[in-house]
């Protein structure tokens, strides 16, 4: 029998290496619980191993396959130009073919859009994870596993959470990637439960999200206060009709800053404080900066909570856990009602 490891042998490698590890420092009881260390320890995964053959057959035939079975056969070069060479397309093959039911992590969702590039009124493309951003093991919010999930409505969309868990299965497809359409899927609660915030971690709540604008992209900043009050703030082309100020911006060019206010409730702040928890956010470096790219936009996300702080920087790098964080802050207190000018009869100037 034919056997494939999921992934490179660079990255079987780095497994092995992990795993002697933690075997090794495990049998010497050099493990040991302490307050410098991060909250979370990286979860170690087992890579399957897959029947190759098995795959094949099923690709040449229709059926269902996992996706890990999927992953091995994508990495199958030679056995895919082999079917190319054969006249067996890998659209056509995919299409006779069915994702078993998969657990991922919902990463974003967009516009689709038809072959002409124009996009098709309510309905959305979802990428979801699969790989675990919440393990640990994750530093590069670039690199990921992932397919895409085609059809779904804006309600469908409109009841997910960024970084929320996701069984599904359907169709399967290729939109330049592995995908599926006239998808089944079930929205999972986390696994394990977060914590609910103390009165302690409520009292002192401050949290404030600032987004640098980059090429295509609204510079922003969000400040939540421990009273519910949500303040945004914009000196980019936003929908936003509020207080106008005239100061410095951070070039040191004078510039206007448009201000509006809401306010959300004691449920909502705690959510936010949840999600702090889940992405183990007191465990992150103090900045993840790759200067290579250019033009890309930057940010930084701040909390005071329980008596402590923390303030973490990223352009154009760090874990994905950092980024859907971002995006549920975002989400939590409805920052499209003042970014998204695609929302109103009037485009933003």
């Amino acid at each position: 029998m034919k056997t494939y490891w999921l992934g490179s042998s660079v990255r079987a490698a780095w497994w092995c290496g992990i795993a002697l590890c933690l075997l090794v420092v495990s049998g010497c009881d050099l493990i040991a619980a302490s307050p410098h260390q991060p909250q979370s320890t990286p979860t170690l995964q087992i890579t399957p191993i897959v029947n190759i053959d098995h795959v094949h057959e099923v690709f040449q035939s229709g059926g269902q396959l996992t996706y890990q079975e999927l992953a091995a056969l994508m990495s199958d070069n030679e056995f895919l130009v082999r079917e190319r060479e054969s006249g067996h397309e890998l659209e056509s093959q995919l299409a006779k073919c069915r994702l078993k039911k998969t657990i991922g992590w919902l990463g974003d969702w967009y516009p689709e859009r038809t072959e002409a590039s124009k996009e098709v009124p309510g309905v959305k493309l979802l990428y979801v994870y699969l790989d675990d951003p919440y393990s640990g093991l994750d530093d590069d919010y670039r690199i990921n596993e992932g397919m895409h999930i085609i059809g779904l409505s804006d309600k469908q969309v409109a009841e997910m959470k960024y970084g929320q868990r996701i069984r599904f299965s359907g169709d399967l497809a290729f939109d330049g990637g592995l995908a599926v359409k006239n998808a089944k899927y079930e929205l999972l609660d986390d696994a394990p439960a977060m914590p609910t915030p103390t009165a302690n971690e409520l009292e002192d709540l401050h949290i404030v999200l600032e987004r640098t604008g980059g090429y295509g992209s609204s510079g922003y900043t969000i400040t939540i206060a421990s009273d519910g009050q949500v303040t945004f703030e914009s000196s980019d082309s936003t929908r936003v009709q509020g207080t106008v100020t005239t100061r410095m911006d951070e070039n040191n060019k004078l510039a206007e800053f448009v201000t509006a206010t809401t306010r959300i409730g004691k449920d909502k702040l705690a959510e936010l404080v949840k999600e702090f928890k889940k992405a183990d956010f007191f465990s992150l470096s103090e900045g993840y900066y790759n200067y290579d790219i250019t033009d890309a936009p930057s940010y930084r996300v701040s909390i005071q909570t329980g008596g402590r702080s923390k303030s973490v920087g990223a352009y154009a790098a760090g874990p994905r856990r950092l980024y859907i964080l971002m995006n549920r802050i975002d989400q939590i207190v409805n920052s499209d009602q003042w970014v998204r000018c695609d929302q109103v009869p009037e485009p933003c100037p």
